[in-house]
């Protein structure tokens, strides 16, 4: 198999961005990933189609770093999914694409066959699911019920278990012999699914919702646009395959017997109708809203960074903690907008960013440097949270023309009596395990960390007593960034907390803000005020720089 490169990008249409993965050149073709995942779950198969196409896999608004259509307490329809997707078509510059979907997509990709038949050359459908009105009123009812953080994690039982029963019953709610399936999927497939669904969170129930909504039988009776219906033999939507209606003369269908078959099905009927070569072409992709995301490649990786739009004076880097993501700093941002231009970047192994080897705050301010270069930025001001204080101060040691005014906020460091070991104690094992503990394990890390510290030590020395518990909400964000960094988060963490001692921020040109009840107001520092509001922390980060 050629392994091709897969590059990720965001297109902006309108207020809303589009997150895609792109593979490949020729033909091109847009695949629909099934729900509640992200285009992350085609990567294999973007493999192997990528050797003769221009493959492009967006994910579903809603899931993934997609935007949703609506606010999550609305209820998009089929054709406002579909209605979305010529618009992202539209935005690439395509005039006629093939189109791969798998279930929720593939739901999607027939009625976007069906409305836009000049637009779509050819349509493979994997798993089309064609459920009687009784049967979607109880799917409507069931299946998805909503996605709420609770304070006591009781939502990642919820939401591991889902992803487990998905595997054994069809549907995942039916636990009877009558209903039992089989369908492999390796602990780190469904870790990789939590991760999707905990990035949807609410609103991976809208996708579900259109498909479910839709009866879908009466336009796989009138589609015009050659089509193939393919389906898996141990996949439990072939128990569908039976009840599709009278299809039309171009419209084929197969069942093979193993999932790894579906690549190569897929492939051989996409070369007998493929479309013309095309390129990506990104002109005309609508406006910018405030804040937004992209990928900027810097030759051996890509930052992901989040920005706000352009504003005049000196640009204003904001780095978000060590374990954390730039994504969970939008209420940060938002305070700084229009008054600075702002970009926010994923740390290397950090959020979407890739992970440059790099480890100690001089490594990780190397790739901020680079960054700062690929952007044009001669000079600039920083601010750290928490742990990433040590990556600023090194960043002001490689390049000291470059770096104005620093501010840290709620500074991390290591207790005046730390053994070597703290570090090691102070990072959770995050390793995913089939019982879902490491989730559990997470999650009340987070919580304890702003109730204690260190947070493992339950003495009422090690009390916080002035903290702010966050929101569920804001947990669950925390949650996602913990869980996309851990490969690094151990490593970089034992690395700034020997660089980012109190003597190393008790420095001219720093700042330090801390919240009423931070460790770092322990600690002999000198600190100004932080609210514990973090909607306040963008002006008093800005104020702090002078």
């Amino acid at each position: 198999m050629n392994e091709h490169v897969i590059s990720r990008d965001f297109v902006s249409i309108g207020e809303r961005q589009v997150h895609f993965r792109s593979a490949g050149s020729g033909p091109p073709l847009i695949m629909l990933h099934q729900s509640p995942r992200s285009s992350a779950e085609l990567v294999p198969m973007m493999r192997i189609l990528a050797s003769r196409f221009l493959v492009i896999a967006p994910d579903t608004p809603g899931c993934g770093l997609s935007d949703p259509i609506q606010p999550a307490d609305t209820e998009p329809t089929i054709d406002d999914f579909v209605e979305a997707l010529i618009a992202f078509i539209d935005a690439l510059g395509l005039e006629r694409v093939a189109v791969f979907g798998s279930h929720t997509g593939a739901i999607i990709g027939v009625r976007l066959a069906y409305r836009y038949p000049d637009r779509i050359a050819a349509l493979v459908a994997n798993g089309i699911m064609l459920a009687t009105p009784d049967e979607r009123a109880e799917q409507t009812e069931r299946y998805f019920p909503r996605f709420a953080p609770q304070w006591d994690g009781g939502h990642l039982a919820w939401m591991w278990s889902r992803l487990r029963d998905q595997l054994i019953f069809y549907p995942w709610y039916q636990r009877d012999p009558g209903h039992r399936i089989n369908w492999e999927q390796s602990l780190e497939e469904i870790d990789e699914g939590a991760l999707d669904l905990l990035d949807a969170g609410d609103n991976y129930r809208g996708a579900y919702l259109a498909v479910v909504s839709y009866a879908i039988a009466a336009d796989l009776s009138l589609i015009e646009t050659p089509s193939l219906l393919l389906v898996a033999k141990k996949d439990a939507l072939s128990y569908y395959v039976d009840q599709y209606p009278a299809l039309p003369e171009g419209v084929e269908v197969s069942v093979v017997p193993e999932f790894a078959d579906i690549p190569h099905a897929a492939l051989s009927f996409l070369l007998r109708h493929a479309p013309p070569l095309a390129q990506i072409a990104r002109a005309g992709a609508g406006a910018r809203r405030r804040l937004s995301s992209s990928f900027v490649d810097l030759g051996d990786g890509r930052v992901c960074l989040r920005s706000g739009t352009a504003a005049n004076g000196k640009p204003f880097i904001v780095l978000h903690d060590l374990g954390a993501s730039a994504a969970g700093l939008d209420v940060v941002l938002g305070g700084a907008l229009g008054r600075r231009p702002v970009l926010a970047p994923d740390l290397p192994g950090c959020g979407e960013s890739d992970g440059f080897g790099a480890v100690t705050p001089a490594d990780i301010a190397k790739v901020i440097l680079r960054l700062a270069d690929a952007l044009g930025l001669a000079s600039f001001d920083l601010a750290a949270i928490g742990a990433s204080a040590a990556i600023a101060l090194a960043i002001r040691e490689l390049a000291p023309d470059r770096v104005g005014a620093i501010v840290v906020a709620d500074p991390m460091l290591a207790p005046a009596d730390a053994d070597a070991g703290f570090a090691r104690r102070f990072v959770p094992d995050l390793t995913p395990d089939i019982s879902g503990s490491h989730l559990f394990r997470a999650w009340n890390f987070l919580r304890d960390r702003e109730l204690f510290f260190p947070w493992y030590d339950r003495s009422a020395q090690a009390i916080v007593a002035l903290a702010r518990p966050s929101r569920a909400v804001d947990l669950h964000r925390g949650l996602i960034g913990l869980l996309k960094a851990r490969k690094v988060y151990a490593q970089q963490l034992e690395a700034a907390l020997q660089c980012g001692t109190v003597q190393a921020l008790d420095a001219p040109g720093v700042t330090i803000l801390a919240t009423p009840g931070s460790p770092a107001r322990r600690t002999g520092l000198s600190c100004g005020a932080l609210p514990d509001d973090r909607h306040q922390w963008g002006p008093a980060l800005l104020r702090a720089t002078g």
